[in-house]
């Protein structure tokens, strides 16, 4: 796998400009306790969706700390905290705080203000007669494409 689960322990290698280094890294090293696949388990968009909110809101569980895994790992990669075990205590505190939910919410209103806004200009067109509604459609569909691609440009 790509990613870390609170499962059990992985094999881990770790590559610098000076070094690479294989060791086994266990979760419980670092206080996530054990889960099984079952608590991670997902659903269709919507279930998922959901799982995703009540995670960023600060739900405890399986999903919070498979994420607080993965991102303390980066966190201290990145040299954003002196360890990973101080990277998931801070992951930990920050996914518990629920302000990943209110940063998601900021986000989906940014974006859907943008399209709300450009769709609004693209209706008045069609309206007006400036622009037919196949021209409007394809325009819609674009600057869907071109919204999605500056946020994950300029937020991911």
């Amino acid at each position: 796998l790509d990613e870390l689960t609170p499962m059990g322990s992985a094999t881990i290698m770790e590559v610098t400009k000076d070094q690479s280094e294989t060791y086994e890294f266990d979760p419980l090293e670092v206080g996530i306790p054990r889960c099984e696949v079952e608590d991670l388990k997902g659903g269709d968009r919507f279930v998922n969706a959901e799982l995703l909110r009540e995670t960023l809101a600060g739900k405890p569980g399986a999903i919070g700390n498979a994420l607080a895994l993965n991102a303390g790992v980066a966190l201290s990669a990145a040299g954003k905290a002196d360890s990973v075990q101080a990277g998931v205590q801070l992951a930990l505190e920050v996914q518990q705080s629920g302000e990943g939910l209110k940063t998601l919410d900021k986000w989906v209103a940014k974006t859907q203000a943008n399209v709300v806004v450009t769709l609004c200009d693209l209706a008045k067109q069609s309206l007006f007669g400036t622009t037919t509604i196949s021209s409007m459609l394809e325009q819609m569909c674009a600057l869907a494409v071109d919204v999605v691609d500056q946020r994950c440009a300029a937020e991911c």
